[in-house]
């Protein structure tokens, strides 16, 4: 069995590996060239710059590294900008402008759908330049001075799905090249684009593989800024990190902010210089996050009574639902049904929502083919907002119902490979820890355990289970979050699980996925 997961992990990577070696050139995007010169430009002669980042996780990070490069070249002619989830909308838009703008500005994370704001600033004769990485709409791009986005036909860089902090990395990295200044705040950069690569879910693959395995490396060696901070705290694991460590624990923190109040809280807490201030913005993110876990659950709790469930498609909608939650409820949806899935809440006479499927369904497909119907939408091929008119929503979902939606080529993954519970040692852990690091077109090793009998068990924090399972030959422990029922005492299960080290023991342990 171990050889063979061994062979399995070795095929993936060689499918996935990045080649090339060290960074790829930043003059290999469309238009970085462009903006680059026109930023230095701008700066010898201390024009403001603004800079207008986006609410989630990717975008806050896009606005930090933005933050830190303009810092870390000493110059203060900068301001940096993140659109209110709840007063202002998402992105740069024509009413944004006319409460913060500049002679001169730079989207990070959104911007390739701001047609009416690219009006506006040549009306203006404000100059903008957008880094952006989400779908085109029809392979428009609005009329800006540049337009810096991997997924641009004529763009040449080596990886179309990469994260908007990659893209804002890149512009730093190309105005220092120009510069020829010797590198500054370089390893942090890195490693806040690294992390925003796992936290806005991107393929770890090729370049993403690369730029990932080297933040990680960077995160577990030094104190970087707000994320050596959060190692202090022990939300980083104290051996060597893993993309799960991001994406479990750093993401939805940062994510919360922008959820549940502003995303400039966590843009402080990313830009904190001192321990005091990041404790207490650290403790304010945290405060966040448990409201958004207790919203978010009593949302999907309502959501199938409030549903149109179709063949094909799933539309949920209800007037007071948060805001900050329908894309998790969305995501959660998809896991229950396998269907692409729409969750709307009621506002200012429009519903506004956030689409999710599966990998293998391209929402931006379909959602150009039901334009029509929409006020507005876009995102990526699996990850959309969209607003609707009140009286459309009906409509949207028989058209959406009908839709031939495309069918996207994916990686499937491997089917479990069946364990004994005495291959559960160092070794399979040590086969296991090559193929890191694991997440969206990597995933983790899956093994299945057949008729265990359930030794001991111990509810914890009220949804979670700690486990010893006994079969023929040898015991484990193991631990069951979310549990979706709580075994007792005797009686025997198959279950589907990974396997990690547990850092109490320093041992191998089971980690339940689902009962078989």
């Amino acid at each position: 069995m171990k050889q063979k997961l061994k062979a399995q992990i070795k095929e993936r990577l060689a499918s996935i590996a990045y080649n090339e070696k060290g960074f790829p050139s930043p003059f290999l995007f469309k238009d970085l060239k462009k903006a680059a010169l026109k930023i230095i430009e701008a700066m010898r002669t201390n024009t403001e710059i603004l800079v207008v980042g986006d609410y989630d996780a990717d975008g806050v990070i896009s606005s930090a590294i933005m933050a830190k490069f303009f810092e870390s070249l000493n110059y203060k002619h900068v301001r940096i900008a993140i659109p209110n989830r709840f007063m202002d909308g998402y992105g740069i838009s024509k009413k944004f402008l006319e409460k913060h703008h500049a002679p001169l500005i730079i989207t990070v994370d959104n911007g390739i759908s701001a047609f009416e704001a690219a009006r506006f600033c040549k009306e203006k004769n404000y100059t903008l330049i957008i880094t952006d990485h989400h779908c085109l709409h029809h392979d428009e791009i609005p009329d800006a001075y540049a337009v810096i986005n991997p997924k641009r036909p004529d763009c040449d860089f080596i990886q179309k799905e990469v994260c908007g902090a990659l893209v804002a990395f890149y512009l730093c990295y190309g105005i220092h090249q120009l510069l020829k200044k010797e590198k500054s705040h370089s390893s942090e950069l890195l490693c806040l684009a690294g992390v925003a690569t796992i936290a806005d879910m991107m393929p770890l693959t090729f370049f993403n593989r690369f730029l990932v395995s080297k933040a990680l490396y960077f995160l577990q060696k030094e104190s970087l800024g707000a994320m050596g901070f959060l190692r202090q705290r022990e939300v980083f694991r104290k051996r060597s990190l893993k993309a799960s460590d991001i994406s479990f624990n750093i993401a939805p923190l940062i994510n919360s902010a922008g959820r549940m109040q502003d995303a400039k809280m966590a843009l402080d807490f990313l830009s904190a210089n001192n321990f005091q201030d990041g404790c207490s913005l650290y403790e304010r993110l945290k405060a966040c996050n448990m409201k958004r876990k207790m919203i978010q659950q009593q949302v999907f709790e309502e959501v199938f009574r409030h549903a149109m469930v179709g063949e094909k498609i799933i539309i949920a909608f209800k007037d007071n639902w948060h805001e900050g939650v329908l894309g998790i409820v969305a995501s959660k949806l998809v896991e229950a049904t396998q269907k692409p899935s729409l969750v709307f809440t009621f506002k200012e006479g429009v519903y506004k929502g956030s689409a999710r499927s599966s990998p293998n369904i391209d929402l931006i497909d379909a959602l150009n083919g039901v334009s029509s119907l929409l006020l507005g939408y876009g995102g990526h091929r699996q990850a959309c907002g969209l607003s609707v008119g009140k009286n459309n929503i009906v409509s949207l979902f028989e058209t959406l119902e009908n839709f031939d939606f495309k069918v996207l080529p994916f990686c499937e993954e491997e089917p479990p490979l069946t364990l004994n519970l005495k291959d559960i040692d160092r070794e399979l852990l040590e086969i296991i820890e090559t193929g890191e690091p694991y997440g969206q077109e990597n995933p983790e090793p899956l093994f299945q355990a057949k008729n265990l009998e359930v030794i001991e068990e111990k509810i914890i924090k009220e949804s979670h289970q700690v486990l010893r399972f006994k079969d023929k030959e040898c015991v484990k422990e193991a631990i069951y979050f979310n549990a979706e029922r709580f075994l007792k005492a005797g009686e025997r299960v198959s279950v589907l699980f990974s396997v990690e080290l547990d850092e109490c023991s320093n041992e191998p342990k089971m980690f339940v996925k689902s009962l078989l």
